[in-house]
């Protein structure tokens, strides 16, 4: 608590004819011994002073005491109970007007002061965007939540009231049709989702699902519609900001779709595979998985597996796997993004994997060479 709450805690607080101590309400009892050993009242006892005030109309005293109230409460980061005590300063006292400017300015450089640092410069140009006022009313109504891998955030068919600002962790967006689901983008800090259906209230077209442990910062709608009545426009301007950011997003897509359009013919080869899930540090994460390779290019390659697990297509896509093809002594080892999986409606999975990079298209020609061979082609 600063010098200027301490002067107006003793103010209130203390009167020459208690010889510096300090009774409660009903003058009964002591509630700080004195004032040489420095001891300050807690903000439950200043309450209950500026409450005393308030009844035995005391104004301009209680006009301080509130005062004092709103700065403590502030410094304290609870916002909620300075704004109340804010208001009851403006109830008593219309006329204090260089209390209630002065403890609004106090408010706002506090909340500005307890926004994240790491937020912050994750999502500068938005906060860039928005005043003060803005900035700090959108903060404060935003809730820190953590999820583990494999967890639904917005689910493809449903209503969505959320918009989500991702801190940290990776995402992903996959898109189901009958017996297939395919891999749209990956999320990751510094993105948001909902965005499609926050805004405009509509059904969800497609899932987004963690793929690591990720730290989200969520917006309710009714949340902003509240803040939009007292700030009218901050709306207009998150909404803003995610369609500048889907839009950006949405260039370095299809740029990256334009490369692979460039890439090489598919070719046909039939051979054992055994892949596995890994995670960023390329370790294996869960089991082995055999199957059979059916196609390969310079970019990707698409193989089937078996499996009655009806949630493997969520539980695959968007994870990286390390794809083994056992032909000859020595197996080939290639990595890949799993873009796509489709269910035949029985047992059979078809996966589509995207490599990090291109090989060499004599390398596959080689293998292919090797398969035909094996098989007497």
């Amino acid at each position: 608590m600063n010098a200027n709450v301490k002067e107006i805690n003793e103010l209130t607080f203390f009167k020459e004819e208690d010889d510096c101590s300090l009774l409660d309400e009903k003058n009964t009892e002591p509630i700080l011994k004195s004032a040489e050993q420095n001891t300050e009242p807690t903000l439950m006892e200043m309450e209950k002073e500026a409450n005393r005030l308030i009844e035995q109309g005391e104004t301009e005293l209680a006009v301080k005491q509130i005062y004092g109230l709103v700065i403590a409460f502030a410094q304290e980061k609870d916002f909620t109970q300075a704004n109340v005590w804010r208001d009851k300063l403006m109830e008593i006292d219309p006329m204090a007007l260089t209390e209630i400017v002065d403890s609004a300015e106090v408010i706002e450089a506090e909340q500005a002061n307890a926004i994240d640092g790491c937020h912050k410069t994750t999502w500068k140009k938005l906060y860039s965007s928005l005043s003060l006022e803005e900035a700090n009313a959108f903060y404060m109504n935003l809730k820190q939540r953590e999820f583990p891998p494999g967890k639904v955030l917005i689910q493809q068919g449903q209503l969505n009231n959320t918009l989500f600002f991702i801190d940290q962790g990776r995402l992903k967006i996959i898109f189901k049709q009958q017996f297939k689901e395919a891999f749209l983008k990956e999320l990751d800090k510094g993105d948001t989702a909902g965005q499609d259906t926050f805004f405009p209230v509509s059904i969800c077209t497609a899932s987004v699902v963690t793929v690591t442990p990720v730290k989200i910062m969520s917006l309710d709608r009714s949340d902003i519609q509240e803040i939009e009545k007292e700030l009218p426009g901050i709306t207009k301007k998150l909404e803003n900001y995610c369609s500048w950011l889907q839009a950006k997003n949405t260039e370095i897509l299809l740029k990256n779709k334009a490369l692979e359009r460039r890439q090489h013919n598919r070719f046909k080869v039939e051979a054992e595979v055994t892949s596995e899930i890994i995670d960023q540090k390329g370790n294996p994460v869960g089991s082995k998985l055999n199957g059979c390779l059916h196609d390969i290019s310079a970019g990707g390659a698409c193989f089937s597996i078996r499996g009655s697990n009806k949630d493997i297509s969520r539980t695959l896509l968007g994870r990286m796997t390390n794809m083994a093809i056992r032909v000859g002594r020595r197996p080939i080892q290639v990595k890949g993004l799993i873009v796509g999986v489709k269910f035949d409606g029985f047992t059979v999975y078809t996966i589509h994997l995207k490599f990090p990079r291109q090989y060499s298209e004599e390398s596959f020609k080689k293998l292919i060479d090797v398969c035909h061979k094996l098989k007497g082609d």
